[in-house]
């Protein structure tokens, strides 16, 4: 029978296997949880169970129990995963997952998939890794030397059943992907199983119970006996004490483990850009004291919502190079930002609609925010985000007035650059930033649209500035209570600055990416 050949006819190592096998089906493992427990890896074989047996010379008997399940008793579930691998369970699934697709409408051409299984399927294998130790141990050694089955229930179904999925639901399987289909399985006779637990380490489970008590927000036994905790536990150096109170073989099930039911998680995805804000009185994200909102709307909000209506995520999150005052307004180039899209459902955007998102949002904008060089990015574009942050140049222009000022003095201030500042933690941000003292360096300055007010002996001036990420510009001019040394009026000659208004005009940094 093409190859096939009887326990009888077979030696050494090759025989133990067989009979290993055979053992298994005789107690109520499917063919799938043989292989599993003759300890196979090669994904080939449990798509094409006939051809393992040829090839790994398993007993017809195997075949003949396999491709007659009506032969277990009363045609049982599997003992080992309790139907998960066998026909109609196994269809079962996969006919609730297409449903799932096609109702949540993810476009994402890949997926992966993830399962929570009952605690009893933990128990249940450890149950027959007991067995085969005790009955075959020179099979343990050879074929599962780590005392742990290689190849799980959850792997053999991806062996086996995500080609046929992937067809019906039109997308490709990858381990890699950021689309993820959480499976989750229930066992009816789960608790009643897992119960000998407390009793078989009272010391353990009792630990977990108090735990479980103090957590009264989550309730049931899956607290209790995670599969963490659980697996933490069995080993075959214990296995008289797990025998004590676990019947080895596992009971034959009187009911299939059947699929509860279906969700998605989707891996956030990154739009990259930068931003202009060009009105004042505006913060980056919503301004709330006591829960009260003290602005109408921000930056975040002008941005985020387009994006999250058009990815179809269920929320999403501004991450920007730096913030400015809400009194100030960011020109130029724009501030680099990138907005975090948590659980979308529309991730492959065409070029044409992302150029419609920046038309959406300038339009939400009304001339308060606009956007430009929108494109997706991967997540590791962040650290060039955040390192930016630290290393970039930005440069301010300062509307800037003093008093009794000497004019030519202020002409001269080119001059006094490069100049490096000791800045200690502002006065208006203490309340939310540690005390210290920072060394900042002011690169460069030039003085333009100088005005005198005789009036009041007051002269106007713009000042642009060139300086290092982190620098206080308000602080530098007005010198914070001396908190800042040299500030603008000790340059100056020891005068009285002020900072009237004030925009950032550029961000030297190479975003978004290429």
């Amino acid at each position: 029978m093409n190859g096939l050949k009887d326990v009888s006819d077979l030696n050494g190592t090759d025989k133990i296997s067989s009979e290993v096998c055979v053992k298994l089906t005789e107690l109520g493992c499917c063919g799938m949880c043989s292989l599993r427990y003759y300890g196979e890896t090669s994904a080939e074989y449990f798509r094409d169970f006939h051809k393992s047996i040829v090839d790994k010379k398993y007993s017809t008997q195997v075949l003949s129990e396999t491709e007659n399940p009506l032969k277990r008793p009363a045609n049982n579930a599997c003992i080992a995963c309790l139907g998960m691998l066998q026909p109609p369970m196994c269809d079962k699934v996969i006919d609730k997952i297409v449903e799932a697709v096609s109702k949540e409408d993810y476009d994402n051409p890949t997926f992966n998939v993830a399962f929570t299984l009952p605690v009893s399927f933990y128990l249940r294998a450890h149950a027959l890794l007991v067995l085969l130790a005790d009955s075959y141990p020179d099979h343990i050694r050879t074929h599962l030397p780590l005392g742990l089955v290689t190849v799980g229930v959850k792997d053999a179904w991806k062996y086996v059943f995500t080609d046929q999925l992937a067809k019906r639901i039109n997308k490709t399987f990858s381990n890699e992907s950021d689309l993820k289909i959480q499976i989750n399985i229930q066992y009816e006779d789960d608790h009643a199983e897992i119960e000998c637990l407390l009793d078989m380490y009272p010391n353990k489970f009792n630990e977990q119970k108090i735990k479980a008590k103090k957590l009264r927000h989550l309730k049931g036994p899956t607290l209790l006996y995670s599969r963490k905790t659980v697996e933490s536990v069995l080993t075959l150096e214990d296995r008289d004490r797990f025998a004590r109170y676990y019947p080895i073989p596992p009971a034959v099930p009187t009911h299939a483990a059947v699929c509860n039911n279906v969700f998605f998680e989707h891996n956030c995805i990154y739009v990259a850009g930068r931003y202009n804000k060009l009105v004042r009185g505006l913060p980056q994200t919503a301004w709330l004291v006591q829960d009260q909102r003290k602005l109408e709307t921000s930056v975040h909000e002008l941005i985020g919502e387009s994006v999250q209506a058009v990815t179809r995520a269920q929320g999403n999150k501004l991450i920007a190079s730096g913030r400015e005052d809400v009194d100030v307004r960011m020109l130029g180039s724009g501030r680099p930002f990138v907005v975090e899209l948590m659980g979308p459902r529309h991730v492959m955007l065409s070029d044409q609609e992302i150029q419609e998102l920046e038309i959406r949002i300038n339009t939400h904008g009304a001339g308060r925010i606009a956007v430009h060089n929108l494109k997706i990015v991967p997540k590791s574009s962040l650290e060039l985000l955040k390192k930016g942050e630290e290393l970039k140049r930005k440069t301010y222009v300062a509307y800037c007035a003093a008093r009794a000022l000497d004019r030519a003095r202020l002409e001269d201030v080119t001059k006094k650059a490069p100049v490096t500042l000791q800045q200690k933690t502002p006065v208006r941000v203490l309340h939310r930033r540690p005390i210290a003292t920072r060394a900042k360096v002011v690169h460069w300055m030039e003085v333009s649209d100088i005005k005198h007010s005789q009036e009041n002996d007051t002269t106007y001036f713009k000042l642009t500035l060139n300086t290092q990420a982190g620098t206080y510009i308000k602080e530098f001019i007005h010198g914070d209570f001396g908190r800042t040394k040299p500030s603008l009026g000790d340059i100056l000659g020891g005068v009285s600055a002020d900072c009237l208004a004030l925009d950032v005009q550029s961000i030297e940094l190479d975003w978004p990416p290429a």
